[in-house]
């Protein structure tokens, strides 16, 4: 039924022509290019730090628990299982490896719709059903650009629910806990090695066609090596932002403006120019890692360290 549903989709690609597969192809790439987590990162500099952490906390885990899924499951796209469907060339390049549950799906539900879901009391819901509509068509796009089956797409987004609701247990739980926010961090590192360990060392499917390696495993651990090392950035940033830095959004809008910059500035230098010196001298896993781990350390930590004395200098402006 699946394949018979994406063979539909596929034939109404053809009939639409390239506009409509061009548009759907750039709705499924923003939600996965590194800059998307600029959403998540204004809200925690400049609009609400609470709300920040909780998309945050939401993105990280289920990047982690999308990779162990998929590296459990190890499910074949659906091009490999039915000659039949042609994968759309806009999607297909960033569409390796294994298939199940969407990646695109959890991102969009951990980002977009955890923070329509934060922002649901303020600005009339407005902003929250644009982000729960583009949730829908990243989801939508997937099946559209047949990379995806449709359980891919419903499993990917039904894990982004559930971390919603986990971090909106954890969020709750610590407020209660202030003492303990050691132990919930070790405890997180210590799922993040166990999963590092699973990843590494659990067999996987090795078929072969015309003598070429279906799926390399190899490859496919790449990803969730760097997911792991985003989850791990986030919680040690969110544990030492709070014991030492302790920074606030309320501040001026001038202020918010500067941070978002300042913020951006920081983000692009990583992504361009720290994250590919980093990978050009370990590589391998060990670069997918840190790269996944430097760069959410960068937003959640680096930047909210300059916020220090940044609003110094507005303070003794003002003051002036």
């Amino acid at each position: 039924m699946d394949i018979s549903y994406l063979l539909f989709l596929q034939g109404i690609r053809e009939t639409l022509g390239p506009a409509v597969e061009v548009f759907m192809g750039i709705i499924s790439a923003i939600d996965v290019h590194a800059m998307v987590i600029l959403i998540p990162a204004i809200l925690y500099w400049c609009l609400s730090k609470k709300d920040g952490q909780f998309v945050f906390f939401t993105f990280g885990f289920g990047e982690i628990l999308n990779g162990i899924l998929k590296l459990s499951v190890c499910c074949y796209r659906p091009w490999i299982r039915d000659a039949r469907i042609i994968p759309s060339k806009y999607a297909v390049a960033g569409a390796t490896g294994y298939s199940f549950p969407s990646g695109h799906s959890t991102n969009a539900g951990t980002i977009f719709v955890s923070t329509g879901w934060r922002l649901r009391n303020r600005y009339k819901h407005i902003v929250t059903i644009v982000f729960f509509v583009f949730s829908a068509l990243v989801m939508f796009s997937r099946n559209y650009l047949t990379v995806h089956t449709p359980q891919d797409v419903i499993v990917g987004m039904s894990l982004a629910i559930f971390t919603i609701w986990t971090a909106t247990l954890f969020m709750g739980w610590i407020e209660k806990n202030e003492k303990k926010d050691v132990i919930a961090v070790i405890v997180a590192l210590i799922g993040v090695a166990l999963s590092l360990l699973y990843f590494k060392f659990k067999s996987y499917p090795l078929d072969y066609v015309n003598g070429e390696l279906l799926v390399d495993p190899q490859k496919m651990m790449n990803d969730s090596f760097s997911n792991a090392g985003r989850f791990a950035a986030i919680m040690v940033a969110w544990l030492l932002e709070r014991r030492f830095i302790k920074f606030s959004t309320d501040c001026s809008v001038v202020e918010k403006i500067v941070r978002f910059v300042l913020g951006l500035v920081v983000l692009l230098l990583i992504i361009y120019l720290i994250v590919p010196a980093v990978m050009g001298i370990f590589g391998g896993h060990t670069g997918r890692f840190l790269k996944g781990f430097i760069e959410l350390f960068a937003v959640t930590f680096i930047v909210p360290c300059l916020f220090i004395p940044l609003s110094k200098i507005f303070a003794k402006t003002k003051n002036s």
